[in-house]
């Protein structure tokens, strides 16, 4: 039986609670050679954040602050399931900046495997905290006693790097490591790195003799599952218990010994869980900018998993978006609905069964292109240009048809470049048209033939319109 959670990859700002160490004051050690002084820098666990992510992790993210900037601390991380009011949680399954030899700096990081500490994780109610411990530093070494000797450097190399030096219980730093310090004699040096088995080496510093220790430590092997061969009936018959260890749940059962020794075989384990998988149905999802109502489709496999469950969250927050219902189980559908929208292109994050998905809507600003044509009045239909006599004044009437790519453009139509020897007026729109009713109201009295070009506008965004060419004689031209 393996555990899974109910809740799944939505990020929350953590209420931390951060432990500084203990310790603040100094000890010194004194030998015939040489005397040191070291303290214990303070450092504190601050901005304390997490996130639950795929497959049951959760990451917890922190900044590590210390008094001095050499210091080496002991991290431990703490859990409480009941929103901080108790913490009684000891995550065991860890990896990351946790354990011995963190250095102080911002963006650590633990990875907290929860699934295999506890049955199940409600991230809503879980708090964490992260407890610093450091070790002692040296600050500087007193005046030598006696005459000057000269000082022993004390290498330790270690493959890999990165592992805590402890010298006769006191954590010195990481690997590599010169220490310059120690007093003649007989010293222990404890390796250890997580994920690395440790190791031990003792030493006699000699004064005035340099010298180099060297380890390789071994990745830790994992430890297989019992065979069911390993599970052994009780001698001498008579009934008795077996218990076995399957994927980290201890089971327990009877097993009946026929008499006069041996047993009967125990019952097979039950099948361990099977983890669902969801994905999304479209991701992303596009809007046009009048908004409207879209669905996503959550879909789970394989079918028959263990916890099909799913919940919905913002990952971005939009007040344009909202998203129905905030949770399901099992393959099921999310009603994603959108403002109409007025400005440029935007964009929101959400989180879906653990699947972070975009959200867009394309801009609200209107696009107009504009044409029209003329009527069939004795002008060709479709012609941006029409010619009327120059010996009357009143005559050669026209109307132009103006036409849009989006009929709300027509509201704020204007005519450009209107002489003072015509007339024009436009009419209301009308089934997404506009009709442009101009007149020559002079005679053309300047002995030539004069013309105008008339251009639409609109004040939304818009390609240039169609230019409209007026003409009118010298004469009785037609």
């Amino acid at each position: 039986m393996r555990f899974s959670l109910k809740s799944v990859a939505f990020v929350l700002m953590a209420v931390g609670v951060c432990a500084a160490s203990p310790s603040a004051g100094a000890f010194t050690r004194t030998s015939s050679a040489s005397s040191q002084t070291f303290v214990t820098p303070r450092g504190e666990a601050q901005n304390v954040r997490f996130e639950q992510r795929e497959n049951g992790a959760v990451h917890i993210f922190y900044d590590l602050t210390s008094s001095d900037p050499r210091g080496v601390y002991s991290v431990r991380l703490e859990a409480s399931q009941d929103s901080g009011a108790t913490f009684g949680i000891r995550p065991q399954t860890v990896t990351g900046d946790a354990g011995d030899g963190v250095r102080p700096g911002p963006g650590k990081r633990i990875v907290w495997d929860s699934g295999k500490d506890v049955e199940r994780v409600q991230i809503d109610r879980f708090r964490f905290r992260v407890i610093a411990t450091g070790g002692p530093l040296q600050v500087e070494p007193s005046p030598p006693a006696g005459p000057a000797i000269a000082a022993s450097v004390i290498e330790v190399e270690t493959t890999p790097t990165g592992a805590a030096i402890t010298v006769d219980g006191a954590l010195r730093g990481l690997s590599p490591l010169k220490l310059r310090d120690l007093s003649p004699g007989v010293h222990t040096f404890t390796i250890t790195k997580s994920g690395y088995e440790g190791a031990s080496r003792t030493l006699v510093v000699v004064p005035g003799k340099d010298d180099r220790i060297q380890v390789e430590l071994p990745v830790q092997p994992m430890t297989p599952p019992p065979s069911a061969s390993s599970i052994a009936a009780p001698k001498g018959g008579g009934k008795g218990k077996w218990i076995a260890i399957i994927g980290g749940v201890a089971a327990a059962g009877a097993v009946a010994a026929a008499s006069g020794g041996g047993g009967t075989k125990p019952p097979p384990p039950p099948p361990p869980p099977i983890q669902c998988s969801f994905s999304l149905d479209p991701n992303p999802r596009t809007f046009s900018r009048g908004g409207g109502v879209l669905p996503i489709t959550v879909n789970v496999s394989p079918s028959g998993c263990s916890n099909p469950s799913w919940t919905v969250s913002s990952t971005t927050p939009a007040f344009w978006v909202s998203l129905t219902p905030a949770s399901g189980s099992g393959t099921g559908g999310v009603s994603v609905t959108a403002t109409t929208n007025t400005g440029a292109q935007r964009e929101a994050r959400v989180t879906i069964a653990g699947i972070e998905a975009t959200i867009r809507q394309d801009s609200g600003a209107t696009v107009c292109t504009l044409g029209g044509s003329f009527g069939s009045d004795g002008d060709p239909v479709n012609s941006t240009r029409t010619s009327v006599p120059g010996d009357c004044a009143g005559c050669g009437a026209r109307r132009f048809t103006v036409t849009a790519t989006d009929a709300a453009c027509l509201n704020d139509l204007t005519v450009e470049g209107m002489p003072v020897w015509m007339s024009a007026s436009l009419s209301p729109p009308s089934s997404g048209t506009r009709v442009l009713n101009f007149l020559v109201a002079q005679r053309n009295l300047t002995g030539a033939a004069r013309s105008v070009n008339l251009g639409l506008r609109t004040l939304a965004t818009t390609t240039n319109g169609p230019t409209i060419t007026i003409s009118q004689c010298a004469g009785g031209c037609r």
